[in-house]
């Protein structure tokens, strides 16, 4: 599968830099639109779900997360570190695609990574 970047609830500006940066490395950049947050990860990236895990949570993510999948460990550092080239500046909530997190949303996803980066002192 081609790395993939998933956006949720980027100002234009910081998403079009996004977006610009994934295509300079490749990779497939993609704004997920509001209607469409709820919808598990494995349903946006295309992957093939049991019935019985492809669902939707209602609701939209309330703030900036990028989503990132089929990644090499250096195309991951490679986009990473282009962030402050590119004039990207801060993504706070940044996640990886595994096969635990597979099934869930993105509001699900945004409160587990929320809950983490304010246990680790992060901040907004």
């Amino acid at each position: 599968m081609a790395a993939t970047a998933l956006l949720y609830q980027f100002d234009p500006a910081k998403a079009d830099r996004l977006l610009a940066l994934c295509a300079a490395q490749g990779i497939q950049g993609r704004v997920v639109a509001p209607e469409e947050q709820g919808q598990t990860l494995g349903a946006l990236l295309g992957i093939p779900l049991p019935a019985a895990q492809v669902g939707t949570r209602a609701g939209t993510v309330p703030g900036e997360m990028l989503v990132l999948s089929g990644f090499t460990a250096p195309a991951l550092d490679a986009f990473l570190g282009g962030f402050a080239a590119a004039g990207v500046g801060r993504v706070p909530l940044k996640a990886v695609v595994t096969a635990h997190n597979l099934t869930w949303t993105g509001p699900d996803l945004y409160v587990q990574l929320y809950r983490e980066h304010q246990a680790m002192g992060g901040r907004p």
